[in-house]
């Protein structure tokens, strides 16, 4: 991204900033309740929340990046589930889930 796309890799600390200033907290919310209604472990809330936000870098860069492993992540996250893990040698292998949380 930074040989090809200048501007944009320019840009990468204010959206990071941006993201996490913006929707850190809108995901924290929302993983409270969860754990309140004992839908989640308060151990996972770290971990979770920074996939999110390294997910919302990857939606927010995929027209210049691709990746298929925040592509199956995002895939995951939005059916209600969690990656906690890699079966196999990256990048053969699959994502882990441990559950639904909907």
């Amino acid at each position: 991204m930074s040989i090809h796309n200048q501007d944009a890799y320019r840009e990468w600390n204010n959206v990071a900033a941006w993201m996490k200033e913006n929707l850190a907290s809108t995901f924290q919310s929302q993983m409270s309740s969860l754990i309140s209604e004992g839908r989640l472990e308060k151990s996972m809330e770290p971990i979770i929340l920074y996939n999110l936000l390294a997910m919302a870098s990857y939606l927010y860069y995929s027209d210049i990046v691709e990746s298929q492993f925040f592509a199956d992540m995002y895939s995951i996250y939005t059916a209600g589930k969690i990656p906690c893990g890699w079966r196999g040698k990256y990048p053969d292998g699959n994502l882990y889930i441990y559950s639904e949380v909907q």
